[in-house]
């Protein structure tokens, strides 16, 4: 049975240790991506909630639902 060389099969498993690291990379990458879409939803929340009207009055979406203090 033919056995390649020491240096292809060195080379063979650093090779796969490289798409190892690729992969675990990738994955940091997705789970980073998502938590940025995360971020940027709750940041269209905070900014449709505290929208400036037109004339650069303050809306004011508590009006008419209980006692203002």
């Amino acid at each position: 049975m033919y056995k390649a060389p020491i240096y292809k099969r060195n080379y063979l498993q650093d090779e796969g240790e490289y798409l190892q690291d690729e992969d675990d990379y990738l994955q940091d990458e997705d789970g980073y991506l998502q938590d940025e879409v995360e971020y940027l939803q709750i940041d269209d929340d905070f900014f449709e909630r505290h929208k400036l009207r037109e004339d650069g009055t303050q809306k004011d979406e508590t009006q008419g639902q209980g006692t203002n203090f």
